[in-house]
Parts: structure tokens; sequence; C-alpha cells
């Protein structure tokens, strides 16, 4: 379904809809009578690929459409992908809750580590500090 989805140039969203309403696509995509996954399972599939095997399904379906002549692949136009995600912006009450997680979760491992012989319910007790954070954090806005 990647490689409908370039061909196309469809979004993640536009390439689910004629692939669930065509029996040629789902044919391509080997998907025949299961149900075609959503968009967002789409962009998740999309975002495991690395870029190698990418290039290498690109190649492989160029190599075909030339041996059955639907193309004779003189130009090839390369697109950029870009993969849509939730961004966050770097505020500085957002920044602090970010830091004071990490942190939090940095000496927890720690003490694991450096104190094998604390009892795992001990680590977990572990007086946390996100709760008076995140009210510092509402306060700075």
């Amino acid at each position: 379904m990647v490689v409908i989805k370039h061909l196309y140039s469809w979004s993640y969203d536009r390439t689910c809809q004629p692939v669930s309403g065509s029996l040629v696509l789902r044919q391509f995509c080997r998907n025949y009578v299961q149900a075609v996954p959503r968009d967002t399972t789409l962009l998740r599939w999309a975002n495991l690929l690395r870029l190698a095997t990418l290039h290498q399904r690109h190649d492989r379906v160029v190599e075909m459409a030339c041996q059955h002549h639907v193309t004779r692949a003189r130009k090839l136009r390369i697109d950029g992908t870009v993969v849509e995600t939730n961004i966050h912006y770097p505020v500085d009450s957002t920044l602090l809750g970010d830091d004071v997680r990490v942190l939090t979760r940095t000496i927890r491992r720690a003490k694991a580590v450096v104190c094998p012989g604390i009892h795992a319910f001990a680590i977990r007790c572990m007086p946390s500090i996100t709760c008076p954070s995140a009210d510092k954090m509402i306060r700075i806005g």
C-alpha cells in the first residue's frame, strides 16, 4: 500500500479508500478479502520501513514495470516523503515537566542497579516529584 501511496501521490487516508473499493488494488496489495488497514496503521507501518528497504522495493517495482513494458524508466522522480507527527512545541513549563519525568525515571533505574539489595517495593515507593512539578508547570503556564 505504501507503493500505491507513492505512485499516486496520495495521503495515507486517501490511499486506504480506493484500495478498499478496488479489487485490482486489493489484489496488488495482497489484501484480498481481509479488511483494509486504517490510515493510522498504514502510517505506523511506513515508519517501520527503513530507507534502504523502501529503496529496494521501489527499485523492484520499476524493474518489474520495465520487464512488462509498462514503462521505459528513462526518468525517475524522487519524492521526499514527510511523515505526519504531533509536534510538541518547546514551552518552558513543558520542558520543565519533561526534565523532571526523565530525571525521575533515570533515578529509579539507577537505584535498581546501584542498590540491588533494596526490595523492588521500596524503589516503587520512592517519593514522586512529578505531581508537585505538574502543579508548578500549571502555574508557570
